[in-house]
């Protein structure tokens, strides 16, 4: 009853927040040095690459689990494809200079043609039907997008879950273990990610009220996995583990 009643108050009090911090205004406007810019045509193309990717690594990750993967990555296969074929198109379209969005960026044409490079190593390991390997290969794909758009100074809130979920995901060999030590030290930082993805939320396709609920969720799932690390429940945290997890996952697909 006590933590149900914790669950609802957090609740309330991240819709309150929220609302503050502007999370139900339209997603028009990203953050570039502190100021806000158009969300342009540029920034949709990316993001509409980053999407792509972010369906053939699930499809990916499904297959290298699956007894018969030839559909998985066939589908994968196709989304690679594409999504390298708009990179490409976006790159040759701004090869003399940088696009407006990656103005601040000094060195734009190397950081493309790194993004590139990777979603092209990634096509050759799924053509090779390595889905382990393409899988840890799309996974470097994307975060080459999150550091080109930190060099650039973009802030975007799925750059911050992603971040998260490299910061979290090797938690769960730790729990594997009980080290329970281990998990308090990493408590802080999910913390502190967990602060920055709600500040501001910029990005995505989901809408305000989508944002919101998930924002939401993601929140209350990590302040219950940080207190089941408190408390030093095993039991609790693998399952508020889980949860955090899932909501994260979920979270970082409508905003990017």
């Amino acid at each position: 009853m006590v933590m149900q009643m914790q669950q609802t108050v957090v609740a309330v009090l991240m819709v309150s927040l929220l609302t503050l911090i502007g999370c139900s205004t339209s997603d028009q406007t990203v953050r570039v040095n502190g100021s806000g810019v158009k969300l342009d045509a540029e920034l949709a193309r990316v993001s509409e690459v980053r999407r792509l990717l972010r369906s053939a690594c699930n499809k990916l990750r499904a297959a290298a689990k699956a007894q018969d993967s030839i559909a998985l990555l066939s589908e994968a296969e196709i989304q690679t494809e594409e999504a390298l074929t708009k990179w490409r198109s976006f790159h040759e379209t701004y090869s003399d200079s940088a696009p407006l969005t990656y103005a601040a960026h000094k060195d734009w044409s190397s950081a493309a043609h790194d993004i590139e490079t990777g979603i092209h190593d990634m096509l050759d390991k799924i053509v090779a039907k390595h889905a382990a390997e393409a899988f840890k290969s799309c996974g470097q794909a994307c975060g080459k997008f999150v550091e080109m758009n930190a060099v650039a100074g973009l802030r975007r809130t799925s750059d911050v879950l992603f971040r998260f979920r490299k910061a979290a995901k090797p938690l769960a060999e730790v729990l594997i273990s009980g080290n329970i030590a281990r998990l308090k030290q990493a408590s802080d930082e999910l913390r502190k990610l967990r602060d920055d993805a709600m500040h501001e939320p910029v990005g995505g396709t989901g809408t305000a009220e989508e944002k919101r609920q998930a924002m939401i969720t993601y929140s209350v799932a990590v302040d219950e996995f940080l207190q089941a690390v408190q408390k030093e429940n095993v039991n609790e945290v693998a399952q508020s583990y889980d949860r955090m997890m899932k909501a994260m996952e979920l979270t970082y697909d409508i905003f990017l």
